[in-house]
């Protein structure tokens, strides 16, 4: 029965209706933007299922002209196939394939970007993925494809002024007119949010329907200027997708959601207003420059230098390759011994960075440690530091302790996720193999995640296929928790250490890693102090400012809930004292008791990281003791630009609050615990005075703190999502799964 009802803009046919909603068809994405890609091979499947199925599709406009009384009627099956962004892999991807099926759909198409690149997707590391032509929407709004519109700039458009969502809602469908020839009659909220005066502005302009999101079956009741859909997600199997379009949400489930879309319209919002919008500034490819990317004159790029103290001191004149100019301020790594003790900033003095200049300033700031070093290898302290070095005194006992351990070293096992960069984590290989560690006691194991080629299991064939201890391994399910379980489920080692793909390792890091759990008795964990690779850029300087990868830098630091429970009042909440992913290394026993990594975090699931600290985390809440040891040295690559640094720090956020959200969740008993501590945290998160901003100065941009508090009340939801999103996973019977590893019972190492 249909009544007409669009004086309300209500449509009121009977039958609930799935609006599936794509983005990318493609087969190569960012880690970040892989919920949003759809790969050609499984997009077929999708097709085929609903042919197989016997769905009919239909347009948007189609469904509203049938639910409304245009004269219509709604085949037995209908199926709303929608696709937002115009990318040009819907029409070298999608588009095909539909054709091939007999297909229609609908697709929304920004204007502002049309023959240009997805500038808007900063956050996702995207900016420079392809979107149609103009000739190309052409061919298929000729095809049978419904084109409508979805803003002119891609804008959300609840965090806007009216008077700018009316120009952008009216000059998208102005241009979509003119150069298809055809009427435009529906609409997508960029983003998927809107509020009541923007759906009338809609309306005013002449469309008949617009989309949201929502996640649901489009029902009976639903608004025809804010139509439910259900989101499509990368790597969803066909019967993912069939348990979607079949879910018909409960009561509880509505209550839920209702009482949680505040909350994540807080969050849209707060994040658009953000992003500035400067209409008239934009460039040819639709992007604004942001303010805070203008490069201050106090920014200076810094040498990255490493200096024994126990030997002469070099004269250092090192050149930026960027600029061809000498730099006036470099990163001093110094060692003595070979044991770190600190890495320092200093500026050139008149000669540059001679060995004096370099002495006198290694002197003042690490004086009291060096005579700290000295005292614990029972050698006499000294007054001050020349060019030539400290005086050469034998063998020193650190020396002999690290060579005793080395005659009789375990067998360890290295893991390597990678996901599409065959260059860099070849390079890592080989500074592995170059380490200090017996040859004949590791392996290296490279896990080649989700990859879009085959070029790393190419080049790790060419350069090490007659190299026994390195193996390549594959996991196609995208994610840096099943890569590394993946890894953890191979490995043949009673101890497991992990690195990233694009780093660099010291000689002596997987000696000093493994070496570390000899320590003490009880230990769990085991992780390393990660050292930047350069310092060329502004956001790279910011990133120092941020902290860089572990404050701890050169301290030994101990964590357990009995004798080293830590000095911060946060205890055992600070993760960020722990260490960083890329240098950990765990006992397998613990790491298998433990459940392995958690697959609802990390890079590629909604809370953008976490996935290491969690396991650090949950090390000690389980009763064993996490090391931080800086001796195991690595080097890592800090982001270049500003787009991807907003994104890390955006990850670092979401991911702490999804840690922790997660550690009371599954402990309940650690809530009174973490509320007493809440108003400490809350004060160490937002004040100025907290140690947590201490570093940063004033031309730090107030955008990225913003991003990380903004991360970290997203977290808890977005955990919520994510664990929704693992609970739908592919069965362990799917092609390329294993078995994840399951907790085991943990015997003798508490």
């Amino acid at each position: 029965m249909i009544r007409d009802n669009r004086s309300r803009g209500i449509i009121v046919e009977d039958q609930p209706v799935p609006i599936l909603m794509y983005h990318s068809i493609s087969a190569s994405s960012n880690p970040q933007f892989t919920r949003w890609a759809v790969t050609p091979e499984l997009f077929e499947e999708h097709l085929a299922y609903l042919d197989e199925s016997r769905y009919t599709p239909i347009t948007v406009t189609d469904l509203v002209n049938a639910r409304a009384g245009g004269g219509s009627s709604l085949p037995e099956k209908p199926v709303v196939l929608t696709f937002d962004d115009a990318y040009l892999d819907f029409y070298e991807n999608a588009f095909p394939a539909l054709q091939r099926h007999g297909f229609v759909g609908t697709l929304y198409v920004p204007t502002a970007y049309v023959g240009e690149t997805s500038g808007w997707l900063r956050d996702e590391g995207e900016t420079a993925r392809q979107m149609a032509s103009w000739s190309q929407l052409a061919e298929v709004s000729a095809g049978g494809i419904e084109c409508g519109s979805h803003g002119h700039a891609h804008l959300q458009m609840d965090a806007i002024p009216l008077a700018t969502a009316d120009a952008e809602i009216k000059r998208s469908k102005a241009l979509l007119e003119e150069h298809l020839g055809s009427s435009v009659f529906s609409f997508a909220y960029p983003h998927g949010w809107s509020t009541g005066a923007v759906r009338r502005l809609v309306r005013a302009a002449g469309y008949t329907s617009a989309c949201a999101v929502k996640n649901m079956l489009s029902p009976a009741t639903d608004d025809l200027f804010a139509l439910g859909r259900l989101l499509v997600a990368g790597g969803m199997d066909v019967d993912a997708l069939a348990q979607l379009m079949a879910h018909q949400m409960t009561p509880l489930e509505i209550t839920l959601r209702t009482i949680a879309r505040p909350v994540w319209r807080f969050k849209a919002r707060s994040s658009a207003r953000l992003k500035p919008y400067v209409p008239d500034a934009m460039t040819r490819k639709g992007q604004t420059q942001h303010q805070s990317t203008r490069q201050p004159s106090n920014f200076q790029p810094a040498a990255m230098l490493e200096v024994e103290i126990s030997q002469p001191l070099p004269s250092e004149r090192s050149v930026n390759a960027d600029t061809g100019e000498e730099y006036r301020r470099a990163f001093v790594l110094v060692r003595l011994h070979t044991q770190p003790l600190g890495l320092i900033e200093l500026f050139a003095g008149d000669d540059g960075f001679s060995g004096a200049h370099l002495a006198r300033g290694i002197w003042d700031a690490l004086g009291a440690t060096i005579n700290e070093h000295l005292r614990e290898d029972g050698m006499p302290e000294v007054t001050t530091l020349g060019a030539e070095g400290l005086p050469s005194m034998g063998m020193p006992p650190c020396c002999e302790a690290h060579a005793a351990f080395l005659a009789r070293a375990p067998f360890v096992s290295v893991v390597i996720p990678t996901h599409n960069r065959p260059e860099p984590v070849a390079a890592l290989v080989d500074s592995i193999l170059a380490s200090d560690y017996p040859s004949d006691q590791y392996e290296i194991i490279v896990v080649d995640n989700a990859p879009t080629s085959d070029a790393t299991e190419q080049i790790i064939d060419r350069r090490f296929g007659d190299i026994a201890q390195v193996r390549y391994i594959r996991e196609d399910r995208a994610g840096a928790s099943l890569a590394r379980n993946c890894g953890l489920a191979a490995a043949r080692g009673d101890i497991v250490v992990f690195g990233d793909d694009d780093e660099l390792v010291d000689r002596r890091w997987l000696t000093e890693m493994v070496r570390g759990f000899d320590r003490l008795d009880d230990i769990g964990c085991v992780t390393g102090f990660v050292v930047p690779m350069e310092s060329q850029t502004l956001a790279q300087g910011w990133f120092e400012q941020f902290g860089g990868y572990c404050k701890e830098q050169c301290n030994r630091r101990i964590f357990n809930l009995t004798t080293h429970r830590g000095e911060s009042p946060l205890f055992p909440y600070t993760v960020g004292s722990y260490g960083a992913g890329g240098s950990m290394a765990f006992k397998r026993s613990v790491l298998l008791a433990l459940g392995g990594f958690d697959t609802a975090l990390g890079p590629a699931t909604p809370t953008l990281g976490g996935e290491d600290i969690d396991t650090m985390l949950r090390v000690i809440l389980e009763g064993y003791t996490l090391l931080y040891e800086p001796a195991a040295i690595v080097r890592h690559p800090p982001h270049r630009e500003y787009e991807r640094l907003r994104g890390q720090i955006r990850g670092y956020g979401t991911g702490l609050s999804a840690c922790l959200f997660k550690a009371i969740v599954t402990k309940p008993m650690l809530l009174p615990d973490f509320i007493g501590k809440l108003p400490h945290g809350l004060l160490f998160a937002l004040s100025a005075r907290s140690p947590h901003h201490a570093g940063k100065r004033a031309d730090y941009p107030k955008e990225l703190t913003w991003l990380e508090m903004k991360g970290m009340f997203y977290g808890p939801l977005a955990y919520l999502l994510s664990r929704r999103r693992v609970a739908r996973a592919a069965s362990p019977d799917s092609p390329g799964a294993y078995a994840e590893p399951q907790p085991v019972a943990a015997g003798g190492t508490h």
